[in-house]
């Protein structure tokens, strides 16, 4: 299943819902390891569920696996299948065009290393290794996206390190936990190959 017949589908069950759908097909020339589609649908907040369970009820939906958040979603349990073939994540925040591939790209990244997608962090950066050394994606935009929408995970990182090194009050037991996780996610970047 691809984005534009995922697109088809919500318009007939939701037309009057604005929407934006993206999946990985930029990506899959790069994707050695990866077979099964991931179909990213963003929308407001309010009708996130609603259509989750809209497309699950449709015959052509029955063997996806659903996810739904915003930053980091969850799959949805109550509508698993046994057996699936590709993957739909709904993400509860509205845009207003589809995003650009370097977009694309941070966001994969974040949601493989915050396991709220089904891929391994190495494989996307793989991907993102070989769409970069082939010139499909724009580096300063890359970072531009990145450091806008993310660089609060930096600031963890330097929260949880004051916490390993100095006594200072405030710094809470999420900042640590996700700046070490954080920190965890570097390493594994530095040692890729």
């Amino acid at each position: 299943m691809d984005a534009k017949t995922v697109g088809e589908a919500i318009r007939k069950e939701m037309p009057h819902l604005d929407f934006v759908v993206w999946d990985l097909a930029p990506l899959k020339p790069y994707l050695h390891y990866w077979r099964k589609n991931i179909v990213f649908i963003e929308c407001e907040k309010i009708a996130a569920r609603v259509l989750a369970e809209c497309l699950s009820a449709r015959p052509d939906f029955s063997k996806a696996h659903f996810f739904l958040g915003v930053r980091r979603p969850k799959r949805l349990s109550s509508l698993d299948r046994p057996e699936h073939d590709f993957n739909v994540v709904i993400l509860a925040r509205a845009r207003e065009k589809e995003p650009e591939l370097e977009e694309k790209i941070a966001e994969l990244i974040l949601f493989s290393f915050n396991g709220s997608i089904p891929m391994r962090l190495g494989d996307v950066l793989g991907a993102v290794a070989l769409c970069f050394e082939g010139k499909k994606a724009s580096i300063p935009k890359f970072h531009k996206y990145m450091t806008e929408r993310y660089l609060g995970w930096f600031a963890n990182i330097v929260l949880y390190k004051f916490s390993k090194r100095f006594k200072i009050e405030g710094i809470r037991g999420p900042h640590i936990e996700r700046g070490k996780r954080n920190l965890v996610a570097i390493k594994e970047v530095d040692e890729f190959e």
